[in-house]
């Protein structure tokens, strides 16, 4: 009988345990920054209009606050729900406006009209660009300021609110209707503008009694 330790044979991998370590060898080749898109709880609004705010005034101070964020985070990047809301909500309207122009508002071919005339898709993710930014700057900077008063009950409160979200959402519509108006083959623009009458229609039944702000945003930082 032999004394040596005899090597024990590794078990077969099945093809039932082969799927089973597919899902976490993808979900760690995906970035986490992709991964955390929809973990609302894990964005920090208050640090990002600070570090926005602070890009324009002191921007080393930014960099140095990163510090503090490895310490305490324990990474280094941080996700910002505009980033999702920028990006997703970007990609979505493109697409929708890429296909609506270019099934609905290109102008028959004419001579001052190519055949060959159409929306490029870029250019419609381009003006929701542009259209986003006056949005932003209502949405994601001014309210911060107005959450105190914004979230109050009462109908004074309720009307800054959903005034704020019906000047928000009509700049961004307006822009991109500018943005598609502007290309010389497009006829029936104007069709762009349609959402604003839903849109009026929805801010003065909301003034019956449904604050806007405080349904939107729980759904960024909870109850």
């Amino acid at each position: 009988m032999s004394v040596l330790p005899l090597a024990t044979p590794s078990p077969l991998h099945t093809s039932f345990d082969i799927p089973n370590a597919r899902p976490s060898s993808v979900s760690n080749r995906v970035p986490v920054i992709f991964r955390r898109l929809f973990r609302f709880h894990q964005m920090d609004f208050e640090l990002a209009a600070w570090q926005l705010t602070y890009l324009c005034l002191a921007p080393k101070r930014v960099y140095r606050n990163v510090y503090f964020h490895k310490q305490t985070k324990n990474t280094w990047a941080r996700v910002l729900m505009i980033f999702r809301d920028y990006l997703l909500v970007g990609i979505v309207v493109a697409t929708l406006l890429w296909l609506f122009s270019n099934r609905v508002l290109v102008s028959p071919p004419s001579h001052s009209t190519p055949a060959d005339s159409t929306v490029e898709w870029a250019y419609a993710f381009d003006v929701h660009t542009n259209a986003f930014f006056p949005l932003y700057l209502t949405l994601y900077l001014t309210q911060l300021f107005f959450v105190p008063v914004i979230l109050k009950s009462n109908w004074i409160c309720l009307f800054v609110s959903n005034t704020l979200y019906l000047a928000a959402f009509s700049q961004y519509i307006y822009g991109l209707y500018l943005g598609l108006n502007a290309l010389p083959f497009l006829v029936r623009s104007e069709l762009l503008l349609a959402p604003l009458l839903p849109l009026f229609t929805g801010y003065v039944v909301s003034l019956l009694g449904f604050n806007v702000a405080k349904h939107v945003l729980p759904l960024y930082f909870g109850s």
